[in-house]
């Protein structure tokens, strides 16, 4: 066959050769590209530790009375004192926004800590939970980070805080919601800090620490970790609310979190909505950070649950 043009077989005069590029144009595209790479990052870094998204979630079960139909449930978890805000001012304006029917603080509001906590700091957080207070019912279960200040605090101050703004402390109780004379019951679970501390330790005895309702009645649990989610269908919530593992820390593409506080790689219970019918767990990435100080690819996130009724009651 004829060769056309002074071309060889095959070959293309307007095909791309890198070598060919003059120098200059090679760095201009290695910045642009390294720019590109950068401002990705960046954008990841400030959408994961410097702002927060919001996560809505419905929940469905023919156990949820007609009233209850549209009840929603706004969780925070793991602040670990970042507020967002002086006082805590975009993240009430969110809460708000979401017109919760009630408000659920699943744990580690703050860090632990062996030394004074500036009093400035104290006076933040309470006024951040009176005003939390005043949009919502709110109901509030350690995780271990205030396991931990109780153990090293003879005086745990948050205590004094969550009381003077109305919170109710739902440490190992269970209380009815009622509306509309039906009720579903609100359990939390305070579990003590050896199941943190001990990973040889595999079940949670959680009718130990606390008794259910009624077995016909819909029940929610607060229970900050997530990984004796066994444990909770067994004893019997409906739904699990819960959190600790702060999304994974770092986010990776199609895998999910990398590790979990405790530093065990590719946690099974990280992030989002889970589900084994007839139970449901949510699990919150947090709008905090411990350990690691920074988070990746895992945006902190306010949480709403919202109750849809299939009940023929």
């Amino acid at each position: 066959m004829k060769e056309r043009d002074g071309q060889k077989k095959g070959s293309r005069k307007d095909s791309f050769d890198w070598l060919s590029f003059p120098d200059k144009n090679k760095k201009r595209i290695w910045v642009f590209l390294l720019l590109l790479v950068f401002v990705f990052f960046a954008r990841s870094f400030y959408r994961s530790n410097l702002s927060f998204q919001e996560t809505n979630y419905t929940v469905t079960s023919p156990d949820i009375p007609n009233p209850f139909n549209g009840f929603t449930i706004c969780q925070i978890s793991d602040l670990h004192g970042h507020l967002f805000g002086d006082q805590g001012e975009k993240l009430l304006e969110a809460v708000q926004e979401g017109k919760p029917d009630i408000i659920v603080l699943t744990g580690d509001l703050i860090s632990i800590s062996v030394d004074q906590v500036k009093k400035e700091d104290q006076e933040r957080m309470g006024s951040f939970l009176k005003a939390l207070g005043k949009i919502a019912q709110t109901f509030f279960i350690p995780g271990n980070h205030e396991l931990g200040m109780e153990e090293v605090s003879s005086h745990f101050y948050l205590r004094d805080l969550l009381k003077e703004a109305g919170i109710t402390d739902l440490s190992n109780r269970t209380l009815p919601l009622l509306r509309g004379g039906k009720r579903i019951y609100l359990s939390g679970l305070k579990e003590g800090p050896y199941f943190y501390r001990n990973s040889a330790v595999q079940t949670l005895p959680v009718h130990e620490f606390l008794e259910r309702g009624k077995e016909e009645d819909f029940h929610i649990l607060l229970a900050h970790n997530p990984f004796y989610w066994s444990e909770y269908k067994t004893w019997g919530a409906d739904l699990t609310l819960s959190g600790h593992v702060h999304g994974g820390g770092i986010r990776l593409p199609l895998i999910g979190g990398l590790f979990s506080p405790e530093v065990a790689f590719f946690p099974k219970y990280d992030l989002g909505c889970y589900e084994d019918s007839p139970y449901t767990m949510v699990v919150s990435a947090g709008l905090g950070n411990s350990g690691l100080p920074f988070r990746l690819f895992n945006p902190e996130e306010l949480v709403f649950i919202h109750l849809e009724s299939k009940s023929i009651k």
